[in-house]
């Protein structure tokens, strides 16, 4: 099953060719490890003589027609079916295939200039000016790996934001927290990025880099998960006081401050008081 969504935009003429399609691959996943489980598309998007995959669940779809509809069309204009909960499609993987083909073949009938709305782009990673939109600099897929590893164990994915590998595949290690902390460790596999079972792999040379080493904080937390990780993430990556004060973000505060740290953010020397301080010292301070 292979759908192509073709139109022209003659409000953007660099999107002459602009097409969409269906591959022919769905994924199911677990959310928060309850039964219910929500079928995954990848989308090929071709624009510029250019194409990319995008992997969109059956909800994204339904927000991209939200969208349609707040940013762009009428319903009744459209004609574009409302697509249901995902509740009321439990187990009709194939109608709702081909739901969406016929949603997006009508989709395709009346798409023109209209197509303007940013949350519509940026669901199919296009910018104004047909161009695929670049993954930002501090996305996953970005993050310099510290270590790679081979897969000893086959592992599938229980989760959205898990990783799925066989034995013999190489994984490239991004975060590894120690294991009294938790036993997830997160990576990159091809294109995707996610967490996967520490044990499940080893460390190519079984060896983890000095720098590593000497970065890992001590454990603070006997709890086991994916938390963990992200708080460690987050932690590193924030920003230093001297950045949010050159931002404008963070300002130096003057009351409610002890004198040393009002004395240090002045620029004083600690030798010479300030003004108010010294004539009060002399009781010679008039107001």
């Amino acid at each position: 099953m292979r759908l192509i969504l073709s139109h022209s935009l003659s409000l953007f003429p660099f999107l002459s060719v602009f097409q969409l399609s269906l591959v022919d691959e769905q994924s199911e996943v677990t959310r928060n490890g309850f039964e219910s489980k929500e079928l995954q598309y990848l989308v090929q998007i071709y624009c510029q003589s250019r194409s990319w995959i995008v992997k969109r669940s059956y909800e994204d779809f339904r927000v991209l027609d939200k969208h349609l509809h707040l940013c762009i069309y009428d319903r009744r204009f459209s004609q574009l079916p409302e697509l249901p909960r995902f509740d009321s499609l439990r187990d009709r993987a194939e109608a709702v295939s081909q739901m969406l083909m016929a949603y997006l073949s009508r989709f395709s009938a009346i798409a023109d200039n209209k197509i303007n709305c940013g949350p519509a782009l940026t669901w199919m990673e296009v910018d104004n000016k047909g161009n695929h939109l670049l993954v930002h600099e501090e996305s996953s897929i970005n993050v310099p790996a510290i270590a790679a590893a081979h897969v000893i164990k086959r592992y599938i994915a229980q989760a959205a934001d898990e990783l799925s590998f066989e034995v013999g595949d190489i994984v490239s290690v991004i975060d590894m927290p120690p294991k009294e902390d938790t036993t997830w460790w997160r990576g990159k596999h091809g294109f995707q990025v996610g967490f996967f079972p520490s044990e499940c792999v080893e460390l190519i040379n079984d060896k983890v880099p000095q720098s590593v080493t000497n970065s890992v904080p001590k454990p603070v937390s006997k709890k086991h998960g994916k938390l963990i990780t992200f708080l460690r993430t987050f932690m590193k990556s924030r920003p230093t006081k001297q950045k949010l004060k050159q931002r404008g973000i963070l300002r130096e505060r003057v009351f409610g401050c002890d004198l040393g740290e009002h004395l240090l953010n002045s620029g004083h020397d600690g030798e010479t008081l300030p003004f108010f301080l010294s004539h009060k010292h002399t009781g010679t301070f008039n107001l």
